[in-house]
């Protein structure tokens, strides 16, 4: 059984691309390895402008900052956007801009050049005027990197490789627009009761989608892009909260700090347990709530052994 080398979580990627030397890095695409990424990267508790403690709770995702984040190796960062790219958790909104975000990784990139961090912008905002705004979202978040972040950001209408990436902050989209799309299989989905209440029912979920990943995915199948939800939100169910239903509503929402508390833990044993194990398979983006370093650390791990 080979050691799990010594790695030092900010600045992983520099490490992986001196061990798997120049020529490797020109053949392998981002999409070859296993990311820690943060769901609702921007969500947390000094973020969220909120008229209800409970509901700051519920939109609450992340105990970190960005900028420490990055620190501890997380490489995948999720950002919610609204009207005029000013960033939000569905209807919760959250200080701050998409262009505060970005000058903060591109910061952070200056600081630690070889390294890259993948991004995207989702529309996120819940109103009647969404559409209009909605279709005019990518364009404007492309034209933003490209004037006033060109230096470290990285807008391609196709799958980057390694090599292309170095120093860059690489858009991402799902559906495409400017950005190149994450194209990949979808995790299945489990016959389980009670997905998004029952937390134990969740972790079945998270756990059989990790050991599906390790099982299909191989170097012939490197430009897919595999991505495991470990996190959980209930925010949907304030999504028509009044004052007739507030009190039902409230009360019975799980909050991503009780998935966490459970989830998070049971993923950092399993990846622990199954590192040595993996052959050539990856799990792709590892989506967390309430990044700490122990488990991030676990997940970019796998990248070495």
């Amino acid at each position: 059984m080979a050691p799990i080398p010594e790695v030092d979580p900010s600045n992983w990627l520099t490490q992986l691309r001196e061990h798997i030397g120049l020529e490797r890095q020109s053949q392998i695409y981002l999409s070859s390895l296993t990311v820690p990424a943060t769901h609702n990267s921007h969500a947390t508790t000094d973020h969220i402008e909120g008229w209800c403690w409970k509901k700051m709770e519920v939109a609450n995702c992340q105990s970190s900052t960005i900028r420490a984040q990055l620190e501890m190796g997380v490489r995948s960062i999720d950002l919610r956007i609204g009207k005029g790219l000013v960033l939000r958790h569905g209807r919760v909104n959250l200080q701050g801009n998409l262009r505060d975000v970005l000058h903060i990784m591109s910061n952070w990139l200056d600081q630690h050049p070889n390294e890259t961090i993948m991004f995207r912008a989702k529309w996120d905002y819940w109103g009647d005027d969404r559409q209009p705004d909605q279709d005019h979202a990518p364009g404007q978040v492309n034209d933003l990197i490209r004037k006033e972040f060109s230096a470290r950001g990285l807008v391609l209408d196709r799958q980057p490789r390694l090599s292309e990436c170095i120093g860059k902050m690489v858009l991402f989209n799902d559906n495409g627009v400017g950005a190149f799309p994450l194209k990949g299989p979808e995790t299945p989905r489990t016959e389980l009761p009670g997905d998004m209440d029952v937390i134990d029912t969740h972790w079945i979920h998270v756990q059989r989608g990790l050991e599906w990943a390790l099982r299909t995915s191989s170097p012939a199948n490197q430009e897919e892009y595999y991505k495991i939800h470990c996190s959980q939100q209930s925010l949907y169910k304030l999504e028509n909260l009044s004052l007739h239903n507030f009190w039902g509503n409230i009360t019975s929402v799980r909050r991503p700090i009780d998935f966490a508390k459970v989830i998070n833990p049971r993923l950092h044993d399993w990846l622990l347990e199954n590192i040595h194990g993996r052959g050539e398979g990856r799990l792709g983006r590892v989506y967390i709530d309430f990044a700490e370093p122990n488990l991030v650390k676990a997940i970019l791990l796998w990248n070495f052994v």
